[in-house]
């Protein structure tokens, strides 16, 4: 791997530190639009610290961050972080956050790398090399039995209660073993890629919340369409379905 990336990862794994210490503590949130839309100094700090790294080295490059917003360098490489994808569950002490970092060249997804600070664990894939946990080599599983299936789901803040219940009802019907929703989608990708889970329904979240899991469970097997059934080439759509297998997936596209 080159030097570069791993610092990279480095980089991000030092993020995940400094969540790690705050985690449980008496954290102040400050609100931006809505009482379930804040930033807390763990957001902050994480993000300091990936910003940092990527102005000294990679000065020429555009960054799309969730708290400092995009920073244009008309470049065609363009870093998109999520320095604590998880916040709520963060701040209400639920183990399920991570920190994710992508690099895009154009609309494609080519690096990223995310890391679960409480269970140290890091995923990152590089387009056309394979996905990997901890430098070991991940693949999703191959179950194909739908009642023994778990299918994450992850809605995006912003969209209307009502939608998000009426997916989750469709959801429902598909009679798999579990409908898992963490708010965590970077987590729940990777859980897809490492084989922990067989399918994923992305319904609109942003762009930093689920770009580096599109990625990593792409290079570990994973099948990921448009909700038309079309193979996924555009890696910033924020609508698409991820699975292990062709059979989850057409049934999940039926539903919706």
């Amino acid at each position: 791997m080159d030097n570069k990336y791993k610092n990279l990862i480095k980089t991000v794994e030092h993020s995940g530190k400094l969540i790690k210490n705050l985690y449980g503590q008496n954290i102040v949130r400050k609100i931006k639009s809505s009482s379930i839309d804040f930033v807390t100094e763990a957001d902050l700090a994480s993000e300091a610290n990936i910003l940092k790294f990527i102005k000294k080295n990679f000065p020429d490059y555009n960054v799309l961050s969730e708290e400092a917003g995009f920073i244009d360098k008309k470049s065609k490489y363009t870093f998109v972080l999520d320095p604590l994808d998880g916040t709520i569950n963060f701040s209400n002490t639920i183990a399920f956050f991570t920190v994710t970092l992508s690099l895009l060249e154009g609309d494609k997804a080519i690096f990223v790398v995310t890391h679960n600070p409480l269970n140290n664990q890091t995923f990152y894939a590089f387009k056309g090399q394979g996905s990997y946990l901890n430098g070991k080599r991940i693949f999703i599983n191959k179950k194909t039995n739908l009642s023994e299936a778990v299918v994450g789901f992850s809605c995006g803040w912003k969209m209307p209660l009502k939608e998000a219940r009426k997916m989750m009802g469709k959801l429902l019907q598909l009679s798999v073993s579990r409908i898992l929703n963490t708010w965590s989608p970077a987590w729940e990708l990777c859980l897809l890629a490492s084989g922990k889970i067989d399918g994923y329904l992305n319904y609109g979240n942003e762009l930093y919340d689920n770009l580096a899991g599109k990625l990593i469970a792409r290079e570990a097997g994973g099948r990921l369409t448009n909700f038309q059934g079309q193979i996924l080439t555009n890696d910033r759509n924020n609508f698409f379905v991820a699975s292990n297998n062709a059979k989850l997936h057409q049934r999940i596209l039926k539903l919706l």
